[in-house]
C-alpha cells in the first residue's frame, strides 16, 4: 500500500481546491477512509504510518491546524505499542539554516514546535519524513529521528528507501537515472535566490548544504540503546548498490524515445522499399517523432 501528503503546489492557484474533494477518492481508492486531509493506517502488524497535512493554499509556509493537533493525540492513543512514522511535507523540526529568521522561517510549519511536543511524548513516534526544503538533512530530538529529504526535481534529484525493524532503520538515497535533469537542476539551484541569501560570494555552498552528508543519505538509524547514526553494513550497502544498478538498467524516457522513433524509421524504410527508391528516399529524409525531455519542465527551484 501507499499514500501521500499534501504540500502547498497541491492546492494552491487562483481558486485553490477543495483538499478532500480534490484528494479524497484517491486516499479512499487506498482504503482510507478520512474526512479530512490527514490520515493514518497499519500496513503491516506492529507497524502505524500517519500523514499530516501542513498544507497551506498559496503559501510556502506550512501549518497544524487544532483540530487536526487533537486528531493526533487522539490517534496515537489508539495505536499503543506500534512503530510509528509520521510524514508531513513541511519538516516540523527545521535543519539549519531553516531553524533561523525569515526569509528562512518562512518555509517552515508554523505550529511545528507543537506536533513535536505531543510525538515527543509518544515512545511509539520512531521517525518523522520531510520534504519541501530539498535537502538531505538528519536530527534527532527526543528520540526520535527528523529525516529532511530532498526533491526527485531539484538537485540533488533523489528519493529515500526506509526499510524499519525493531533495532533499527536503514535509510538509503538513490539518484535519479537522467544525467541531463540532473545537471539542469544543479545549475538551477545555484543561480537560486536562495543560494545568494546563503552564501553570496559562494552559492555553492548551497548545493553542498542540500547534498547533505554521507550519513544524511545512506544511514541506519538506531533505534535502541544510544540512539545513534552507523554507517550501512556491507549487506545494507550491497542492496543500495543492487537498487541503483537496476534504476540505470532501465532506459531513460528519452532512449525509450529514440528507440521507438528508429523502430518507426526502420519499418518505414522497410515498407515503402517495394515502392520504389524515390519513396524509400522520402521515408528516410522524413524527421523522427519528436521526443519530449522532462528536464525541461521539471528542473526549476521550487524556492
Amino acid at each position: 500500500p501507499w499514500s501521500f501528503v499534501l504540500g502547498e503546489e497541491d492546492v494552491s492557484g487562483n481558486v485553490p481546491p477543495d483538499k478532500m474533494r480534490t484528494f479524497g477518492s484517491d486516499w479512499r481508492a487506498r482504503g482510507i477512509e478520512s474526512n479530512q486531509p490527514y490520515w493514518s493506517l497499519n500496513p503491516v502488524a506492529g507497524v502505524h504510518l500517519i500523514g499530516l497535512d501542513t498544507s497551506v493554499p498559496n503559501n510556502n509556509g506550512g501549518e497544524i491546524s487544532a483540530a487536526q493537533l487533537a486528531w493526533l493525540k487522539e490517534d496515537l492513543a489508539q495505536n499503543k505499542g506500534k512503530l510509528t512514522i509520521v510524514f508531513a511535507h513541511h519538516p516540523l523540526l527545521p535543519p539549519p539554516p531553516y531553524d533561523g529568521a525569515p526569509p528562512w522561517s518562512d518555509y517552515t510549519a508554523a505550529t511545528g514546535a507543537d506536533v513535536r511536543e505531543i510525538i515527543g511524548a509518544n515512545p511509539d513516534v520512531k521517525l518523522v519524513v520531510s520534504g519541501h526544503l530539498n535537502a538531505n538533512k538528519v536530527q534527532i530530538e527526543r528520540d526520535i529521528w527528523h529525516v529532511s529529504c530532498a526533491g526527485l526535481n531539484i538537485y540533488p534529484c533523489q528519493y529515500k528507501l526506509f526499510r524499519a525493524s525493531p533495532s533499527g532503520i536503514v535509510m538509503q538515497s538513490l539518484p535519479v537515472n537522467f544525467p541531463a535533469l540532473v545537471k539542469k537542476a544543479r545549475k538551477a539551484l545555484v543561480s537560486s535566490n536562495l543560494a545568494y541569501k546563503y552564501n553570496s560570494r559562494n552559492p555553492e555552498s548551497f548545493v553542498q548544504l542540500c547534498e547533505g552528508s554521507n550519513e544524511d543519505q545512506n544511514t541506519m538509524l538506531s533505534l535502541s540503546g544510544n540512539k545513534t547514526r552507523q554507517p550501512l553494513s556491507k549487506k545494507d550497502k550491497q542492496s543500495v548498490e543492487n537498487t541503483g544498478a537496476k534504476a540505470k538498467r532501465r532506459p531513460s524516457k528519452e532512449a525509450k524515445g529514440k528507440g521507438t522513433a528508429e523502430r518507426k524509421s526502420n519499418d518505414s524504410k522497410s515498407k515503402k522499399s517495394s515502392r520504389g527508391k524515390k519513396r524509400e528516399s522520402d521515408a528516410e529524409n522524413q524527421p523522427a517523432e519528436a521526443n519530449p525531455n522532462p528536464a525541461d519542465n521539471n528542473s526549476s527551484v521550487d524556492k
